[in-house]
């Protein structure tokens, strides 16, 4: 039918529509630098749902995270330490909250995270290694998507003793 596509996938414009009008895509099948996980796609199919109802915005992706789940675990969301590393607007800082948190952590003393803060000091990457690194790169999201501030995260009460609520308080030392 006609429908353009690359080695990566189908090609579509920012409303995630072919070249052929009437035909959208999303999930895997698409062209696209945003990871290919189960989580995007729904996030794309809820977008052409949207557009199919008459909303004209172009699609905005907010950051995804990504999890391996090996042991340790190993999670990613933004902006990378090495990407961050290549340029000088971007400052990488490493917090071993595995070592100063023993007890907290559960004797989880690997567990570490490298946060990425632009010039503005706020979270816009984070990179973590440890057993609970799914659920804290999960409660970063926001914090990046949403440009929490110090005392946005120094405003709220977190779980003690979790991962979580050990990791939150301390990124909120280096935000603006």
């Amino acid at each position: 039918i006609g429908v353009a596509y690359d080695r990566q996938g189908v090609l579509v414009n920012d409303h995630l529509q072919t070249n052929v009008p009437n035909i959208y895509a999303s999930g895997d099948v698409i062209s696209k630098p945003i990871a290919r996980l189960t989580p995007t796609a729904t996030f794309e199919s809820h977008y052409i749902a949207r557009v199919l109802l008459g909303d004209p915005a172009p699609i905005t992706y907010p950051v995804v995270p990504t999890v391996a789940f090996t042991l340790p675990r190993v999670a990613q969301v933004g902006v990378t330490p090495d990407e961050a590393a290549q340029r000088d607007d971007l400052q990488v800082i490493e917090i071993p909250y595995g070592q100063v948190m023993r007890f907290q952590t559960l004797n989880d003393t690997h567990a570490a995270i490298k946060i990425v803060l632009n010039q503005k000091q706020q979270l816009v990457g984070a990179a973590l290694i440890g057993d609970f690194a799914p659920e804290v790169i999960n409660a970063l999201v926001p914090v990046i998507n949403k440009r929490y501030t110090s005392d946005d995260l120094k405003g709220q009460i977190f779980a003690f003793p979790t991962h979580t609520g050990i990791v939150l308080p301390m990124i909120a030392n280096y935000l603006a």
